[in-house]
């Protein structure tokens, strides 16, 4: 493998592996570390073609229907922390980048929030939104959304997803007023996908770690950050500082993450999935070893 550069820090990375990709065009995907801040990233030059090919062969009202409980906890939980952003004005102006199908800005809307608007690319159906009153934005760079205009920036589960992530950031920084905040969970890197890594790399058992890897870090999920490569990026973009929280915090049951991933599409018997449930718990399901999501909070200086 060619030398490959963090795209969060700038520094050199480790080649972790390479694992199939089973839609579009893309049939494997090059994993690496980042020797600095230990962002774990794909490190192929995907275009946004060959991006946007895969996530169109997927099934979403599957996707969202599996994920739906897990969601909705995000959702509440998330909600409640804007509140205290927002110091309970109803009034403030938010915007949810990466909306998807609309649950969280649903949810504000629900709590009495007055101000919302949403952010996606183009072809998704959010007419349900659009009829609750709420602004819809789209497009691939988020050229369209005004500049110093947002209170509150929310993306749960966004930042993993785009193939430039500072720029991400950046156009955050632009989009809010002096003084307003960014919010947003992402995937980070745990013990338990240091361990995997590591595992990766051995003959025999390798095929473990590389089945996680591929669960963790895909055409879909482009980077796993760490504390340090959030902070970087932030930094870059104009935030002077950020709180980093971890937890557990799983988008699939447990169950059906094992059933689905480590027994039907690695050809293991499907009824393994419960005793394997069982066993994995205590390592993926709790804090410990598998606190799997940063919640990020920054805020844009007042000038």
């Amino acid at each position: 493998m060619h030398r490959i550069i963090c795209k969060i820090c700038g520094a050199s990375s480790k080649f972790v592996c390479t694992v199939p990709n089973g839609l579009g065009r893309v049939r494997a995907i090059h994993i690496y570390r980042c020797l600095d801040c230990g962002l774990v990233f794909v490190g192929n030059n995907l275009t946004d073609d060959e991006i946007g090919e895969a996530y169109g062969l997927l099934d979403s009202a599957t996707y969202y229907s599996e994920i739906e409980r897990e969601n909705a906890a995000k959702c509440r939980s998330a909600s409640r922390q804007v509140r205290e952003l927002t110091q309970g004005d109803r009034t403030k102006k938010i915007l949810d980048i990466g909306c998807g199908n609309g649950q969280f800005l649903e949810q504000l809307r629900r709590e009495g929030n007055q101000a919302l608007s949403g952010h996606e690319i183009p072809g998704s159906d959010l007419s349900r939104l659009e009829s609750l009153g709420i602004r819809l934005y789209r497009d691939m760079d988020w050229s369209s959304v005004p500049s110093a205009e947002f209170d509150v920036i929310t993306l749960l589960d966004v930042a993993e997803h785009v193939p430039r992530p500072k720029h991400l950031f950046t156009q955050c920084f632009r989009m809010l007023k002096p003084g307003g905040y960014l919010y947003f969970h992402t995937p980070v890197v745990t013990r338990f996908d240091r361990m995997m890594q590591s595992l990766a790399r051995l003959p025999v058992l390798g095929k473990a770690g590389r089945v996680w890897q591929q669960g963790r870090t895909n055409i879909f999920h482009l980077q796993n950050y760490t504390d340090a490569a959030v902070r970087i990026a932030l930094r870059g973009a104009g935030f002077p500082e950020c709180r980093v929280e971890r937890r557990n915090e799983l988008s699939w049951p447990l169950g059906r993450y094992i059933r689905v991933h480590l027994c039907e599409n690695q050809g293991m018997p499907s009824a393994l999935a419960p005793v394997m449930t069982a066993v994995l718990w205590p390592l993926l399901a709790t804090d410990q070893l598998n606190a799997n999501k940063g919640i990020v909070t920054a805020r844009k200086t007042v000038v």
